[in-house]
Formats: structure tokens, C-alpha cells, sequence
């Protein structure tokens, strides 16, 4: 069993933003989403993360990739800035959403435009069709082809740093890394958590139970420089890990280790 953490999205916890989405009932092209064969529901889509393989609109520029996920009735969605997230329900295949919450990041021109793209997308009644894997979200706007990708493996995969949280719940913080800094990168293979935070070389043997990874006490090894910004995320990563007892979550090919206050947010490379 895991738990369902914070937001995988690295971006600093900010004021959300409303975007006024009307529920208006949007016309398909007559595709995917107009066969009741391949409607989905809500507790179909529970827990779930989706990632665009195709997006075709004429308002989306090129190469935009679409990011969903379903949690209850609550959506969230991104194309690589802003976050977005609301209210949603999924009727005979048609998903209507209330007003849709944004993270008020400054964005790349191509950015900004497809999230507004995006929120003409939700906003405008789409069909929802799944069809053995593919979920398709068809509207006036364009359609989206959307897969799950299957979780990368806890053990045996070599994590690389990516972000440090602190705080809990929507108080929370992340922050990405400071620029020249040597990312930290850890390995979890048959009991054994071997790696480095950067500064150290660290290990440290570790038990699993389900959603629990406890931790025995680190041995480090000095052999990078001393420099504040490296020192500075060296501590943070030994102060997650020095806690003894985290909640690890895997979401596609993201990890986050969390210590309750602190929180370490990595990615697979390997």
C-alpha cells in the first residue's frame, strides 16, 4: 500500500490563482468519446496518472505534453509549469470541471500558451473515452491521447535528486536545486541504500513495509568539495534520511522520500 503524498510538480508552494472554466457541455468530432462503449468514470480513472503520447490541435505548439491525474473527484493537470487542479465530475463520458486553481509561475512563451490550450480543453465539456490502455480526451479545442505509465521499481533503479521539501500539507515548500550543484543520486538494492547527497559518499541498510522505509544510521565518506551551496544540500539529504522512519511514494518514474517536515523529491536515471 502507498500513500498518496503532495503533488509531484516542483514548483514553489505560491497563491493559487482561479481560472474561470465554465461546466458548458462541448461538442466531439465523433470520435472515442461518443461511444457509451468506451465511457469512463471517475472511479475508473481513481489514482491515476496520465501522460500525452499525441496531442492533435491546431492552438497547441508543437511538441506540448499533457500531464493528468485523478484523485476522487479532484483533477489536476500540467504541461511542464503551471500546475492546474479542481473539482470535476465524469457523466456518460463527459467530464464537466468547475473552476480550475493555477500556480502563478512565470512561464515560456509556448508554455503559457498551451496551458491556455489546456484550460479551453477541460474547460470545455470534453468526452472521455478509455480503450484498452489509451484514454482520449476529445473538444473543440483538439484532442489528446493519453497513456499510464507503469511505476518505476523502488529497488534497484538510481535516483537522482531533483527538489527538497519542507514543511507539510499545501503550507509545504519545494524547491528546486541551486544552480552547479552535483545532484546527489541513491540506490535501494537488497537492503542496502548506497549512494552519495552530493558531498558524501553514504550507505546504510534499510527494511521495507509496504509504504514505510526505515533506515539503520548513515555511514558517509568526504570526497566532494565543501562549497556552501553543496554542503547546504548535503545536509538536507542527510537530514531526510537521518530521520530513520519514511513514507516512499512511486509515481511513474518520480520518488519522494518524506520525513514528515522534510521531503526529498527524485527522479530514475538509470
Amino acid at each position: 500500500m502507498r500513500t498518496r503524498l503532495r503533488s509531484l510538480v516542483l514548483v514553489p508552494a505560491v497563491a493559487l490563482l482561479a481560472v474561470g472554466c465554465g461546466t458548458q457541455q462541448g461538442q466531439t468530432d465523433g470520435g472515442l468519446g461518443t461511444d457509451p462503449r468506451l465511457w469512463v468514470t471517475l472511479a475508473d480513472l481513481d489514482g491515476s496518472t496520465w501522460t500525452s503520447t499525441r496531442v492533435r490541435a491546431d492552438e497547441a505548439p508543437a511538441d506540448t505534453e499533457v500531464r493528468l491525474t485523478f484523485e476522487g473527484e479532484q483533477l489536476g493537470a500540467s504541461v511542464g509549469c503551471n500546475s492546474l487542479g479542481g473539482q470535476v465530475s465524469l457523466v456518460e463520458g463527459v467530464l464537466e470541471v468547475g473552476d480550475l486553481a493555477m500556480t502563478e509561475m512565470g512561464c515560456p512563451a509556448d508554455l503559457a500558451a498551451a496551458e491556455t490550450w489546456l484550460v479551453d480543453v477541460l474547460s470545455s465539456g470534453p468526452s472521455l473515452a478509455l480503450d484498452d490502455g489509451l484514454l482520449t480526451v476529445t473538444s473543440d479545442a483538439g484532442v489528446v491521447e493519453l497513456t499510464s505509465p507503469a511505476d518505476v521499481a523502488l529497488e534497484g533503479t538510481t535516483w537522482r535528486l531533483d527538489g527538497i521539501g519542507s514543511g507539510t500539507g499545501e503550507s509545504g515548500v519545494v524547491s528546486s536545486l541551486p544552480a552547479g550543484v552535483t545532484a546527489p543520486e541513491l540506490t535501494l538494492q537488497d537492503g542496502r541504500l548506497t549512494g552519495s547527497d552530493g558531498l558524501d559518499d553514504i550507505s546504510t541498510d534499510y527494511t521495507l513495509d509496504g509504504d514505510t522505509l526505515s533506515l539503520g544510521g548513515l555511514v558517509s565518506t568526504q570526497v566532494g568539495t565543501t562549497a556552501p551551496a553543496q554542503a547546504d544540500i548535503s545536509e538536507a539529504v542527510q537530514g531526510v534520511l537521518g530521520a530513520g522512519t519514511l513514507t516512499w511514494e512511486v509515481t511513474e518514474s518520480s520518488l519522494v522520500l518524506d520525513a514528515g517536515s522534510a521531503q526529498l523529491y527524485l527522479v530514475a536515471v538509470g
